[in-house]
């Protein structure tokens, strides 16, 4: 955990952190609150272990008029019920591009369209019906592995969608890549997010320094009042026109050019036949995102219907592309390329890996659902047609056939390019609970740390907010960048995300913007483990400086879990008011119970929580009791002297 200069145990226990240790303001930790609050919120929403039920209510004429006219974004007012939640005054209106359909119509729902208002902390989501995807389950998949790898890409879960009372139909929710999505998984959104809008096939060629012809491409979709096209044409100047020589330096100016690679192969490992690499359209089908103050682009996926669908589809080497083109002619980066397809594929794995069993999970969860949709549609040469459930199981067996043959289809091409693995990457030997007795599992909130070599520069964060990347270098979490406390070539600190899902989650080190191995976190609601115990006057509890019956002591402690006032990844604590836990440990003296006066995060601190305990005023003297502190369902003890 990371904390001031003043706070025992960092200042007996661990080891501190270079830099300045000033407090972040509470100020700033109120302001971050609301933020952090809905991301908690739609942890559960996105959750895609369970199909939720989603009720739209609105006049029926309206309706009518939506689908009948589903080629325009006109809005339409609604009610819309998500559980317990409920929100009037809703914004809907039809969705996407070549999926558009007037039986089953995708559907934008702008909760704050006509005023301030969330549903599960979100302001907008999308209602997919996938009508190009006759199993439904692509893009959940699709989007699954590019987390793997440690890249951003939106949550998506199984809905029920009734329409005026009435089942209308299987959906999927869909993350909507917006201002949320850039703070959930890069840490800010004050720069230009741009969806990549199709509007003639173009693949990064040179169409003049005059930003206008680029417009047609780049739809913003934040600053819209003033958005700046000019960083873009400055990219596409240093990928049509800088030297061999200059090349690489030129193009990292504006990207990542590594980061681009592992979308790159990713995109190819599923087969996209409509993508940014080499799609039958141009470029589509992405998000860009320059970052505040900075000429960096970060490149995003969306919309992966068509993937899945041809097992023996070549590796692409695009020559209409000159930023591929160029990149790909230099070893390095062409070996880099390879050694993401490989580590993209065997994540995807074969029949019986992780694909093929995260199909079978999705198909038992969502089965009654999707072959009971009474306006299933699919698509064949481009035309919707109404389909069901004959088509919904073909679809099934076909991701299955894919992912069956796909994985040594790669194998084996790679080989035939004479492909050898890099040396010197990122490999991660492990992450663990940051304390004494940490394990393998962490909490939301808490402090890991991660063990390997080649993991990155030896740097610290100098304040907080913690940063959640050092230059070019950063550390994700189911692709989400997560706060670091400090790097370096064979440990790293960071803390994970409140609004992180339970379960096993992937992480991967990207030095310098270079995935190496992915690894597993388990992500529990509680992993406490007590660090320190110290009297009134902030001294430890030790042999020679015991505490007594009655007497009140502080323990520090780590990964005691969910608190009662959500807090920003990497801010630390406020001074006041003080943060609690959402449910109380229990603290036990030996045998008895401890009297629990506080027990919540410590002030100041990032990731460390204290508890404020009266000890039973009958203890043994002389000699050492238990302390022990049970989160969750999770217990841990400590020896404490008693005088």
């Amino acid at each position: 955990m990371w904390c001031t200069q003043s706070c025992v145990p960092c200042r007996h226990l661990f080891r501190q952190l270079r830099g300045n240790y000033a407090c972040w303001l509470a100020a700033a930790a109120v302001l971050l609150a609301a933020q952090a609050q809905a991301q908690v919120a739609a942890r559960d929403f996105f959750d895609d272990r369970v199909i939720h039920d989603i009720w739209i209510d609105l006049d029926p004429n309206d309706w009518a008029s939506l689908k009948q006219h589903y080629l325009e974004d006109t809005y339409y007012t609604a009610k819309v019920t998500v559980g317990p939640s409920a929100a009037s005054n809703i914004g809907i209106r039809s969705h996407g591009s070549g999926s558009r359909s007037p039986n089953k119509p995708n559907l934008d729902v702008n909760i704050a369209k006509y005023k301030r208002q969330t549903i599960a902390g979100l302001s907008y989501f999308v209602l997919k019906a996938n009508n190009q995807d006759p199993s439904m389950m692509h893009e959940n998949v699709a989007f699954q592995l590019y987390r793997k790898m440690g890249l951003p890409a939106p949550r998506e879960a199984p809905a029920r969608v009734y329409i005026n009372g009435e089942y209308f139909g299987f959906y999927t929710v869909l993350d909507h890549q917006d201002e949320a999505y850039l703070d959930r998984n890069l840490g800010e959104s004050s720069g230009d997010l741009f969806s990549w809008k199709h509007a003639s096939v173009y693949n990064f060629e040179d169409l003049g320094t005059d930003p206008e012809p680029y417009k047609k491409f780049l739809e913003p979709k934040t600053n819209t009042s003033s958005p700046d096209y000019g960083k873009f044409v400055e990219l596409i100047q240093a990928v049509n026109h800088a030297p061999d020589a200059q090349f690489v330096s030129a193009a990292s100016r504006y990207l990542d050019l590594k980061l681009y690679l592992t979308l790159a192969a990713v995109e190819n490992v599923l087969a996209e036949i409509d993508g940014f690499w080499d799609g039958v359209f141009g470029t589509n089908n992405l998000y860009l995102y320059r970052f505040y103050g900075q000429s960096l682009f970060e490149m995003m996926p969306t919309d992966k219907d068509l993937t899945f669908m041809i097992p023996q589809k070549d590796l692409p080497f695009p020559t209409d592309n000159p930023l591929a083109r160029r990149l790909i002619a230099i070893p390095e980066y062409l070996t880099f390329y390879c050694a993401q397809v490989a580590k993209a594929a065997e994540l995807l794995g074969g029949a019986g890996g992780w694909a093929d069993q995260e199909i079978d999970r999705q198909y038992a969860l969502i089965h009654d659902s999707a072959i009971n949709d009474p306006h299933k549609q699919c698509i064949d040469k481009g035309v919707l047609f109404a389909c069901g459930p004959a088509e919904f199981e073909q679809g099934v067996r076909d991701m299955h056939m894919f992912v069956a043959q796909r994985l040594p289809f790669v194998r084996d091409t790679l080989t035939n390019l004479g492909f050898i693995p890099p040396t010197g990457v990122a490999v991660i030997g492990g992450a663990t609970l940051d304390s004494p007795n940490g394990g393998p599992a962490a909490a939301p909130g808490s402090i890991v740390r991660i063990g390997g070599s080649n993991l990155g520069d030896d740097v610290g964060a100098q304040s907080t907010p913690l940063p959640r990347s050092i230059g070019r270098s950063f550390v994700a979490l189911n692709g989400i960048r997560v706060p670091i406390l400090s790097m370096g070539s064979s440990e790293i600190l960071v803390q994970v995300p409140w609004g992180i899902v339970f379960g096993d989650a992937t992480l991967t080190v990207a030095p310098n913007g270079a995935f190496g191995n992915s690894a597993t976190v388990s992500i529990v609601p509680a992993a406490p483990d007590i660090l320190a115990v110290t009297h009134g006057d902030n001294s430890l509890v030790t042999p020679h400086n015991p505490a007594s019956g009655g007497e009140v002591v502080s323990i520090y402690a780590a990964g005691l879990g969910a608190v009662d006032t959500p807090i920003a990844p990497g801010v630390a604590a406020p001074y006041g008011p003080l943060v609690g836990m959402l449910q109380s440990p229990v603290v036990t003296a030996g045998e008895q119970p401890a009297s629990v006066l506080f027990a919540g995060l410590t002030p100041g601190s990032v990731g460390l929580y204290q508890i404020q305990a009266r000890l039973p005023n009958q203890v043994a003297s002389g000699g050492v009791l238990m302390l022990g502190v049970t989160a969750g369902n999770a217990k841990t003890e400590v020896p404490v002297a008693i005088q």
